[in-house]
């Protein structure tokens, strides 16, 4: 009886298969294979079950990473809709911001004049200063939301960087 020494296709590990064998389990992995014998070639080739079995975890494969670059897509449109909206904020509150400080410069300046001549200058004073305030307050916001939106941009670059193959 002659021995063909055959290689298993699922782990590469050394098999001697004796001459009239038709299937085979390989002692290291255990996988089922077929013995192909023509004239001159003897060769394993791995029963179907294996085969599906392979396929069955290539699916679950592709299904995982597609899962996976769904959460990453969805984590990166949040983020960039969350520094679209800070940047807006920004926006709004500096141009609110500025004319209220101009606006209320001017009024101090207004009752400082009238307070000078001798006028009656409390309405500008308090009106100014209220002004003044209020532009003042509405500029911090505008800077806090544009350092809240320099920070998402930021975490984009990271979520990008670290993007799924």
């Amino acid at each position: 009886m002659q021995v063909t020494a055959l290689n298993c296709p699922k782990c590469g590990a050394s098999l001697d298969v004796p001459e009239g064998v038709e299937t085979l389990s390989c002692k290291f992995c255990g996988s089922r294979s077929v013995v192909h014998d023509t004239s001159s070639i003897r060769a394993l080739q791995l029963m179907r079950e294996d085969l599906q079995g392979v396929r069955n975890d290539v699916d679950s494969l592709v299904r995982s990473r597609q899962s996976l670059l769904d959460q990453w897509e969805n984590t990166d449109f949040a983020l960039f809709v969350e520094h679209e909206k800070q940047e807006d904020h920004a926006r709004k509150h500096a141009l609110v911001g500025l004319p209220l400080v101009i606006v209320g410069v001017l009024a101090l300046i207004a009752g400082v004049y009238f307070w000078a001549t001798g006028q009656p200058s409390g309405l500008y004073l308090f009106v100014g200063t209220a002004l003044f305030v209020m532009g003042v307050v509405k500029w911090s916001f505008s800077n806090r939301c544009r350092r809240q939106a320099e920070t998402l941009a930021d975490q984009i670059r990271e979520h990008r960087q670290r993007k799924p193959a």
